[in-house]
Order: C-alpha cells, then structure tokens, then sequence
C-alpha cells in the first residue's frame, strides 16, 4: 500500500495495490510516473515522448515497458531517451 496517494478517488493507503491497479484500469486512468510507479519489472502500457532528429521535434507515442532499477525498459520503444509521460496497467490475456 502507498499512503497518501489517492487517484480518480481510489485511495492506495487503504485498498491493496494490485486491487487499485485493476480499478484504475477497467476506468481507462492514465497514472503519470511521477505519482506512481509500476511494480518494478511488470510491464505496462505507457505514453511517452521523445526527441526526433529527423522531424527535428518532440514526437509522442505509446509502447509496453517496464520500470526496473530507476529507468524504463526501452526495448520496445523508440529510441533517442523517451520519457514516459503516463502508464497503466495492461489488460488481461483472453480466456480462449
């Protein structure tokens, strides 16, 4: 649990984190980096920015990562240093 963090009126202090994850996700919420990270090593749906030499301009698009050890994976993404803007959890696999 985190204490104090409450987002669209789920508070983390006092409902499990898997739990206020899955809640936030079945609303659509986007939860920015600076408020919340992932569990370390899970991966996620993120929003992100990065710089483009060609376009010689800030681009913006959405890739999966994960957060381990302070950085965010970027074998998914696009390179030249993105910067994750928002984040939320993946949805389940199907059950076929």
């Amino acid at each position: 649990m985190t204490d104090g963090l409450v987002i669209d009126d789920i508070d983390f202090s006092i409902v499990e984190e898997d739990i206020a994850l899955e809640a936030l996700r079945q609303k659509g919420i986007w939860i920015s980096p600076d408020l919340h990270l992932p569990k370390e090593g899970v991966e996620v749906l993120v929003w992100y920015k990065w710089y483009d030499r060609e376009a010689d301009d800030d681009c913006e698009w959405y890739g999966i990562s994960y957060y381990y050890n302070g950085k965010w994976s970027t074998r998914h993404l696009r390179p030249n240093y993105p910067k994750v803007l928002y984040w939320t959890p993946l949805p389940d696999l199907p059950n076929d």
